[in-house]
């Protein structure tokens, strides 16, 4: 009977295994997370005793600093020896720097504030210690009366650990073992928000608190591995990601998880990259990467493989930070795009074709519906590089480029300089999306003029701070320079025709890449939701089913559309 039921115990347990899990009984350490220690408590003096009259004070003395001292004893056998604070209101008194102790062998020596201890040091009776700090002192004006005073507590322990709690309820733990818990407190001293755990084994979780669970986010690391795990809001305790499970023989498999039910298993190439199918060393394979270098988030890249090593392009599926879906096809190295790459987003103006490192553009060409950025290099997460606006005709005045800062969509954000053709600049520090309101305009005589509005995108720009008079003043002034520029450029127009090479456009266009010239991807399939059904290939994203895709300034007019005669 007994070994019926210990083979029913091990089918049961071996049947489990790789199922649906429970993220509160996988991850323990997140849940019932809590401070290694118990703070302990600083008293302070009751509310009835923070003020009295003059005739408790006695033994009146001096000090070093020549300050009146007094002894004082309030009820609950506390005794407080130092200055002491008149209010004028009332004339009562109260403490304002010195030493007080306690019945229970608790002591304090420092400064006061209307009885609350706020900048000295705390010596509790077990032989803890605290330093206590806070921005306010014992001559803080009466009109703070009644208001809470934000302090922060530095608790030293008796086995050497440290506490420290910022007046923001920011803390830090760390412990002679190893031990460390950064985080916050809420009301109630439970701990929330972004949390930095480390045990005293060396394992690692980063990664967002609610009050009772983990939520969101977590990088973790501990004796099964390195991966990344995201867990649910509220109270429905549910885990996603790949997570490393132990199965009944002792041995680490990888699971991909929904909602904490099994989706799929996977091997383990790196931490955070998995194969999904193939077998990721000489076959055509999926590999997932759960933490993509440019975004931190996960895609599937697709390819083939020989004796380990990627050959050819990649495919690469996914989504950016606020959920636009793009594609990426190129070389990879260490799971990661290195090489000549090309990207373009499904139902988003933008392309781009340049090259990687790392899975990072450093240099190429964003497409932003038909108009070209030309990045030159990645800086800090900015990319640096130069953008031409050609004229619409030849009549139209303001050709203008601008060189400076972009984001991560090929607009214009951060700081740089557009310059017009006719030599006025217009610089800014603040861009974004082409616009700023604290623009300084500066004309070829070096003359400038600060708080403009400009929009580049649009060629506009105007004052956008000043007294009417000002206003109207340069309204007038820049009308008659507006002027002259337009008679300037009529006057040029007999001896420029448009460019021949690029049709006035300023740009030069290929063969998409993408498409390969057919206007539509080849590798891909519509599909209705609604009633399910799937139709033939969508128009290519990356030229707009043009078939041609922009990739550099045209260099006879240097982009501007029109050429001498």
């Amino acid at each position: 009977m007994k070994k019926v039921i210990s083979y029913f115990l091990f089918f049961f347990y071996s049947f489990s295994f790789g199922q649906d899990i429970n993220a509160r009984e996988v991850f323990p350490e997140l849940f019932d997370m809590k401070l290694p220690v118990k703070i302990p408590t600083v008293q302070f003096i009751a509310a009835d005793q923070v003020f009295f009259k003059k005739g408790k004070l006695k033994n009146q003395m001096l000090n070093e600093r020549n300050q009146e001292i007094y002894e004082v004893t309030l009820k609950g056998d506390i005794h407080f020896k130092g200055e002491v604070k008149k209010r004028l209101s009332d004339g009562a008194y109260s403490f304002r720097n010195g030493k007080v102790s306690f019945a229970n062998g608790d002591s304090y020596e420092g400064d006061f504030f209307e009885g609350k201890p706020v900048n000295g040091n705390y010596s509790f009776a077990s032989g803890d210690k605290a330093v206590i700090s806070s921005y306010k002192t014992y001559d803080s004006p009466s009109s703070f009366s009644g208001m809470k005073v934000p302090i922060a507590l530095k608790f030293t322990f008796q086995n050497g650990a440290e506490l420290d709690i910022k007046t923001t309820d920011e803390f830090e733990f760390t412990a002679t073992d190893g031990t460390k818990l950064k985080s916050k407190f809420n009301i109630r001293y439970s701990i929330v928000g972004t949390t930095y755990y480390r045990t005293k084994e060396g394992y690692e979780y980063l990664g967002e608190r609610s009050e009772f669970s983990p939520v969101g986010k977590w990088t973790i690391s501990n004796q099964l591995g390195t991966f990344t795990a995201e867990f649910s809001y509220g109270f429905g305790n549910t885990v996603d990601g790949f997570i490393p499970i132990k199965n009944p023989q002792g041995t680490i498999e990888w699971c991909e998880y929904k909602k904490s039910k099994l989706v799929r298993k996977a091997k383990l190439l790196a931490p955070n990259i998995y194969c999904l199918s193939g077998d990721c060393q000489n076959s055509a394979s999926i590999v997932y990467i759960n933490n993509d270098p440019e975004f931190g988030l996960g895609y599937e890249l697709s390819g083939t493989f020989k004796n380990g090593n990627p050959i050819g392009d990649f495919t690469a599926n996914g989504k950016d930070a606020i959920g636009r879906k793009y594609t990426i096809v190129g070389p990879i190295k260490n799971y990661v795009f290195h090489g000549k790459c090309t990207k373009a987003y499904d139902n988003y103006p933008v392309a781009i074709i340049g090259d990687y490192e790392q899975g990072i553009l450093v240099k190429g060409n964003f497409t932003i519906e038909n108009t070209l950025v030309e990045i030159e290099r990645n800086k800090q997460g900015k990319y640096i590089g130069k953008q031409v606006f050609p004229r619409s005709n030849q009549y139209t005045p303001n050709s203008r480029y601008y060189e400076g800062e972009f984001n991560s969509f090929g607009q214009i954000s951060g700081k740089g300089t557009v310059y017009f053709e006719t030599g006025y600049t217009l610089e800014a520090t603040d861009w974004s999306n082409g616009k700023s309101s604290t623009c300084t305009f500066t004309r070829p005589d070096k003359y400038s003029e600060s708080d403009f509005y400009c929009h580049v995108y649009g060629g506009t720009y105007y004052r956008s701070l000043g007294n009417q008079r000002e206003l109207d003043y340069y309204a007038a002034k820049r009308a008659q320079e507006d002027q002259a520029r337009q008679q300037e450029i009529v006057n040029q127009t007999q001896y420029e025709t448009q460019c021949h090479k690029c049709e006035g456009s300023g740009v030069v266009k290929i063969q998409c890449p993408m498409c390969k010239g057919a206007g539509y991807r080849k590798d891909q399939v519509t599909y209705d939701r609604h009633t399910g059904t799937t139709g033939g290939p969508p128009t290519c994203s990356h030229c707009g089913g043009s078939g041609r895709y922009v990739v550099m300034s045209c260099t006879s007019c240097s982009g501007k559309g029109y050429v001498k005669k």
